[in-house]
């Protein structure tokens, strides 16, 4: 029997993953349904991307995340750590000037 496995691939929180296992199938137009325990249990929304390596017996399916939301993220982490400086002072420290109308 081939196997589809499903993971989330964002390190974000850890979640406690069911043990149950889901069946579903390949409709006509190759689409597969993921049933609602697992879109609940790892954040699956409509649109949401999925990146599919197959494997000897199935596939594996692992969930993606937008590359400018993780890059948001990051952003807003160090800012609130305090890592970032601000516009000015790096234009000081460069010796811009910017003439603002």
């Amino acid at each position: 029997m081939g196997k589809i496995s499903v993971k989330q691939g964002h390190s974000g929180s850890r979640q406690r993953v069911s043990k149950k296992i889901f069946t579903t199938h390949v409709d006509n137009r190759g689409r597969v349904l993921l049933p609602q325990a697992i879109r609940d249990l790892l954040n699956i929304q409509s649109g949401d991307l999925f990146y599919l390596k197959p494997e000897q017996n199935g596939v594996h399916i692992v969930k993606g995340i937008n590359p400018f939301d993780a890059l948001a993220e990051d952003a807003i982490r160090q800012n609130r750590s305090g890592q970032t400086i601000a516009l000015e002072e790096i234009l000081e420290r460069e010796g811009i000037t910017v003439d603002v109308e």
